[in-house]
């Protein structure tokens, strides 16, 4: 419990400190500098997460996938609202849940015969 309320109180300190330090020229440079090099940061996250999705989406053959080019970047909340209640994503999720649970289903008909025949499922370690 003493090491929580050192916590909150430094917290508390940081942003007594922060507060002070913004109020100066110096100390509003500092934070809008900082401000814009998490947001590109943060871009940058987000692009290359979604490049990577793109990769995964083709190798996996979904060619209706969206590229990361073609991709809005996003906005905030209002934006995640529109993509949740357009009706081609949900269409899209509920495809993917499918495809996931057909694998699932899959993979456990693996593991259940493997486990009746008592091989591992791996075949390489059944070869040992």
């Amino acid at each position: 419990m003493k090491n929580f309320i050192w916590l909150v109180v430094g917290v508390a300190a940081g942003f007594v400190v922060a507060h002070e330090v913004n109020k100066t020229q110096q100390g509003k440079q500092f934070f809008s500098d900082l401000d814009a090099k998490a947001r590109e940061f943060g871009e940058a996250m987000s692009d290359g997460y979604r490049q990577r999705e793109a990769e995964l989406r083709a190798a996996l053959g979904d060619g209706d996938a969206p590229t990361a080019s073609s991709s809005v970047p996003f906005s905030g909340p209002s934006s995640f609202a529109k993509a949740t209640t357009n009706a081609d994503s949900a269409v899209d999720i509920e495809a993917e849940d499918a495809a996931f649970d057909a694998a699932a289903a899959d993979s456990a008909a693996d593991s259940a015969a493997a486990s009746a025949d008592g091989s591992t499922g791996d075949a390489a370690a059944d070869a040992k």
